[in-house]
Parts: C-alpha cells; structure tokens; sequence
C-alpha cells in the first residue's frame, strides 16, 4: 500500500516518488518506473483519433490515484485519490486516512483545520469541501440537502454515519473550476533541461530551413548549497544551424542524453543511383567507412544527426509526443514554431492552428495566417498545412509542382527486438528541406530538417 503526503496546490508523494503540479509526463511515468515494485498497475488513457481534446491520463488502478495532464503541454494539472480504502495518506505529519483510521469529516476538521463552507452538489449528491489547491467529495444522503447552507458541521449525523471522503482533488489555485497547470517547478528538473520553445529559422525568400533557435531552462546551481536544489530557474538561448560542426552542438546544447551509431539507413533506396552504387561497393574493413550518428536529447524533443565524416550537423528532428505513436514517451513534447511564407497578396485572417483553452502556450499557438506568414505547431492538423500549399500554389503559378506535397512516403517502425509496430504505420510528406511524418489521426509526429544536399 502506498503511503504518502499530501502538500495542497503543489504535489503528493514521499522520499522516493513525489507527483508534483506542473510535472511534465514523462518525468510522472519515470517515477513510476522507478518504484515498480510498489505501482503495480497503471493504465494510460488517452483519444486516439483526437489527442488534444481530451486529458492525457494516467490511472494507477490498483492504488486508487489518477493523474491527469494538460493534452497540450503534457503537464499534470490535477491529482485525484478516488479510493481512499486502497492508499496511506497524511498531511503535515500526521495521518488521516490508513487501514485503521477513517477520513471522517470530523478527521479531516481535526487535521487540516477550518475553511468556509463547502458545496452541495444535488446531481451527484456530494458534499465538497474546499481548501486551497485542495477539495474533498463527501456522499450525503439527499434528505440532507435542506439543512446543508451552514456548512457539514451544521449538519447531525448518527452515530456512526459521519460521511467519508470518496475523493481528494489536489490542483493549483483557490478554485477547483477555474484551475490552471502551474508553471514547471525547478525541482522537478531533476538535473535536466525543460524546453521553452523551438522556432526554426527559415529563409524566407525561399522556405528553406537553416537552424534552429532554442529557448530552454534548468534549475539554477547554489554552489554555496550542499544539495543542486535551488528552486530558482535560469534560462538560455541558442542557435544552431545546419552543417555546424559537433563541438558548437555540444558548447551551445550540453552533453547529450545518448549517442546512436546507425546502423542502417532505410531510405537509403531512395538516393541516386551514384549514391547506392557507392554505398553497396565499398570493403568494409576499409578504414574510409564512416558511420552516421545522433546526438538525442529526450528533454528538448530533439535528435541531431551527424555526418560521420565530417562531424557536422545533416538533420535535425523535432517530436511532437503524441501518444498512439511508436516513439511516445521517449522525448518530450518539442514546442516548435515553423514560420513559412505566403505571397504577399494573400490576406487569410482565419486562424489554421488549433488553439487551448490552456494560456500557458496561448502565444505561441494562438496564431492567424497574418503578415504573409503561416505558422505551423505540434498542435497542426496536416489538413491545415496542405490548405497552405494549395493556397499558395493557386495563388502562385509559377511555384513548382514538385514542391506540393503528394504522395507520402510510407513508414513503418520496428524494433530489432520485436518486428510488431501495434500503432501502424506513418506518412512522410516532404517540402522543400523539411519532411513532417503524419500519424493516422492527421497528426504531426516527427518534423525532419535536413541539409538541402542531404537525403
């Protein structure tokens, strides 16, 4: 049986796994992972055909507590305990809820103390009561409800029918209905990085990439402190383009997380003739055969690939994080802005890029095609991109042919370990020097930005 604390408007957990509001999912699922032996099941749920319109959610079945995420920004806005009989709880040291004690009204008046009169809900005949960043449901019999506007404590129970908790609510703010994700905390890092956004720098007399300009934060470091937890933030700016060499990735970005040596190239078929010949004729003891490699970094959603030869930089791939795709939860959600250029007689006003009622990325996502610019997200709809390029090239006949993307390239992925990809395959449409793969549901997966020479 789990055994926790609850710490109101901010996170509930123990010393060796602790959910904090603003967490971002892939560090509440490594938590998990690390305290297996106790988490035993958990459930992810989440829409398939739609993964913005609903939470992303982790249920942990058999310890009666949800986590629920924000669909946009993959940060956990709400904590909900709904089987109290399954779960420890305590709050400032002392307990309120174990297989002896009892979340009484009475219990949790003693140990979280007074706070104004809660809400009857005659639907679902609860009683809620409030705190901040903190609510309680309590089932109350119907024949209650007259005598209920005092508060619970008005209300004269039988011996041995004061109302238990059926549900805890841990969020941000004072009011359950109008709560937001909080900001990441800095002790939640980790030691790691937490992207702030991507924008990619495009020419724009001709939409062509070339680099990318990279907002991210870390916790600051108190050397005078003996632990690294400061729980203040700083935050960086860089540039990187395409063709740098490996020491600027590295001076600019850090250390990666993992370097992979590839081991093939699967759209190797789809180079020149020259290319393959060159590639399938060579003596591979020669000390001339070089191996590509990636520089990955899972906390920025971002792989870089490099030329072996030469140590420069030959694609960068941004992930979007959705889940129902076979990479999710291996990055985390890369927050790109891709800015391309419409003629300059175009006037469209109406907004092409899904918005959320979350504000935290309203900014970067609430966006028209205005100034002769359109703006392509992680929340983009592939429907939305195509309506760009027949737009462009109605109003553009001179603009090439082979510049709209038509058929796709089909992907699929596997393992050497298991040849099953249960997601099924993507579509890799390319423009100009970016290649989007497209799941199923219309979806961006992954954004490749490769040097034009490059295949």
């Amino acid at each position: 049986m789990l055994d926790f604390e609850i710490i109101p408007e901010f996170a509930l957990g123990n010393a060796d796994c602790k959910f904090l509001l603003g967490m971002l999912f892939n560090q509440a699922v490594y938590f998990i992972q690390d305290n297996c032996l106790n988490i035993k099941a958990v459930q992810i749920l989440y829409s398939d055909l739609a993964p913005l319109s609903m939470d992303l959610v982790v249920n942990m079945s058999e310890d009666g507590v949800r986590l629920i995420f924000d669909s946009y920004t993959q940060r956990l806005k709400l904590i909900e305990i709904y089987n109290l009989q399954k779960i420890k709880l305590k709050y400032s040291g002392k307990y309120f809820c174990t297989t002896e004690i009892k979340p009484t009204l009475e219990k949790i008046d003693n140990v979280f103390g007074p706070t104004l009169p809660g809400i009857y809900d005659p639907n679902q005949q609860l009683f809620v009561l409030n705190f901040r960043g903190l609510s309680f449901s309590f089932p109350i019999e119907s024949h209650f409800q007259p005598n209920y506007s005092n508060g619970m404590g008005s209300l004269q129970f039988l011996e041995g029918q004061t109302p238990i908790v059926s549900k805890i609510c841990i969020y941000s703010g004072d009011d359950f209905d109008n709560m937001k994700c909080p900001p990441i905390s800095p002790i939640s890092f980790e030691g790691g990085s937490y992207l702030e956004k991507i924008d990619v720098l495009i020419k724009q007399d001709n939409n062509t990439a070339y680099g990318l300009k990279i907002v991210y934060s870390t916790e600051a470091f108190d050397p005078i402190s003996t632990t690294s937890h400061s729980n203040e933030k700083i935050t960086f700016e860089r540039h990187i383009y395409l063709d740098d060499p490996s020491q600027n990735i590295h001076s600019s970005l850090g250390q990666a997380d993992k370097i992979f040596y590839k081991g093939e190239d699967k759209m190797e078929i789809h180079k020149q003739t020259t290319s393959n010949l060159q590639a399938h004729c060579y003596n591979p003891y020669s000390a001339s055969v070089y191996t590509d490699y990636f520089y990955n970094y899972f906390d920025l959603g971002l792989d870089i690939l490099f030329d072996g030869e030469h140590n420069r930089v030959k694609k960068f791939i941004l992930h979007t994080n959705y889940p129902g795709h076979y990479d999710f939860n291996i990055y985390n959600r890369a927050h790109f802005d891709i800015p391309l250029n419409l003629t300059a007689d175009q006037n469209i006003s109406q907004p092409l890029i899904t918005t959320s009622d979350d504000k935290s990325f309203s900014n970067d996502r609430d966006k028209s095609v205005t100034d002769g610019i359109f703006h392509i997200d992680p929340f983009s709809k592939w429907d939305e991109i195509k309506e760009f390029f027949s737009r462009k090239s109605s109003n553009d006949p001179s603009r090439r042919t082979d510049e709209i993307p038509d058929k796709p390239v089909v992907l699929n992925r596997t393992s050497s370990v298991n040849s099953v990809n249960p997601f099924g395959s993507t579509y890799c449409y390319a423009f100009k020097n970016i290649i989007f793969e497209i799941m199923p549901n219309n979806h961006i997966s992954t954004v490749t930005i490769f040097c034009p020479t490059t295949t």
